[in-house]
């Protein structure tokens, strides 16, 4: 520390530099004390570019996780108040917005993001590289400890919201982040895009409502201006978020306002689609469910012809809440996967899997057998839903249908043995038919 006093930021800005102070001083709060506190006595327009800069900015970024947030509290105070007073310059910058990403996760008391990780660093809309689990529908930035333990998650956000000072910070950023009228022009920049699905999570884990906020904000703005967000490549991710953290009144209301009419229109769009699924994913409320449901069951031959399954899928899922609706949906589905004929309904899953590419025959047994590598992602996750549902008649009787040989070529085949698995989950499966397929897996 005495070898680099005074020249402390310089050292930041170059690359070599900057990564040995990384190594040594990552784990020191002396260290990151006496370069946070260098970085702060400069002038303004200096710790911009400091921020604005890549490896510079790194280096900070990494001595910032070093801080005590109970012991350092004026440095973090200090560097919110920085954060607040040029957040128009810093939050369209790619390095400066991960900067105060890491700065909000700091205060939670989240480890560094993982820049090694895709999932920390992009929306994940390649559902290959989710888990099975109840936070599968984040499908955001999914920070590792977000994918596997969501009561130790609250536990973290709970002790953190009892942190008064720490809290007033968070909010001071969560303001601005979720402020409609401040971000709408960015939102569909990357950099925007990223901190803004972070910190929609964030908000709906410390309950600061920001987000049911931003939604009822938008609906004074003009509709052509949502509708298009919904379109655009970085803004659609962030409203993908906001419609699954939002509470289902103000989803009403965005529906009300804004989306009446229009979501076949949305749902065809190569971008809209997602946020169009995670819409009717998230749907709770009966009014709202028949509404989506009478704008788009009636045209599922367009969808699957778009190959818009993140909607289907949407739609299978809400339905699950109402089994009232779920006739209609199924029967369409039926004629899509080319099941509608009571003499083809044992094709319903092998053609559901595959997308209908199930290159199916019979054994001497009249049992049906498919080529299960044709199976595909997204027909396995609507099949996983499928299974959930209490009209599901036709799916059961598809699975029976099909030959002891295929059924255990998809037990050992990824996409068809998480098919397996939800079957045997099932509340709605009789155990008759549970004690029959597992008899066959043990004998096997």
């Amino acid at each position: 520390l005495e070898e680099c006093e005074g020249m402390e930021i310089e050292l930041c800005t170059y690359e070599s530099s900057s990564r040995l102070i990384e190594k040594i001083f990552k784990d020191s709060r002396k260290g990151a004390c006496k370069w946070l506190e260098s970085f702060m006595k400069i002038k303004k327009v200096t710790q911009l570019e400091i921020l604005c800069s890549g490896c510079a900015c790194r280096c900070l970024e990494t001595l910032l996780f070093a801080l005590s947030t109970s012991s350092d509290i004026q440095i973090i105070d200090q560097l919110s108040d920085l954060i607040v007073d040029c957040w128009s310059e810093l939050v369209v910058n790619q390095n400066a917005s991960h900067f105060i990403r890491s700065f909000t996760r700091h205060l939670i008391g989240l480890p560094k993001l993982d820049l090694s990780n895709s999932k920390t660093t992009a929306l994940v809309r390649n559902p290959d590289l989710k888990h099975s689990s109840n936070l599968d529908e984040m499908s955001s930035i999914l920070p590792s400890e977000w994918l596997h333990d969501e009561k130790a998650l609250r536990k973290q956000f709970n002790q953190f919201n009892s942190t008064v000072g720490l809290k007033t910070i968070f909010t001071k950023i969560i303001n601005l982040a979720l402020d409609y009228n401040l971000m709408k022009d960015c939102i569909n920049r990357e950099a925007v895009s990223l901190l803004m699905q972070e910190l929609i999570e964030y908000d709906w884990f410390a309950r600061t409502s920001k987000t049911t906020e931003m939604i009822l904000k938008c609906l004074g703005d003009s509709e052509g201006s949502v509708l298009l967000q919904w379109q655009g490549k970085q803004s659609s991710r962030v409203w993908e978020v906001l419609v699954k953290r939002t509470s289902e009144d103000a989803r009403q209301s965005l529906y009300s306002s804004v989306l009446n009419g229009k979501l076949l229109e949305l749902s065809l769009h190569s971008f809209a689609n997602f946020v169009v699924g995670a819409f009717i994913s998230s749907a709770k409320s009966e009014e709202l469910i028949i509404d989506v449901f009478d704008e788009l069951v009636n045209n599922l031959d367009q969808i699957c012809e778009g190959e818009k399954w993140s909607v289907l899928k949407g739609l299978i899922k809400a339905s699950s809440r109402y089994p009232e609706y779920q006739a209609a949906l199924l029967k369409n589905l039926r004629s899509q996967f080319g099941s509608a004929q009571k003499s083809t309904r044992n094709a319903f899953l092998p053609n559901i899997l595959t997308l209908n590419n199930a290159e199916m025959s019979e054994d001497e047994t009249g049992k049906v057998k498919f080529n299960v590598e044709n199976g595909t992602l997204h027909g396995s996750l609507m099949l996983q839903n499928l299974i959930t549902l209490k009209h599901n008649k036709t799916l059961l009787f598809s699975f029976l249908s099909l030959s002891d040989e295929t059924i255990l070529q998809m037990t050992y085949n990824p996409k068809g043995s998480r098919v397996i698995q939800a079957f045997l989950q099932s509340k709605h499966i009789d155990d008759t038919n549970k004690l029959q397929l597992a008899n066959l897996l043990i004998v096997s």
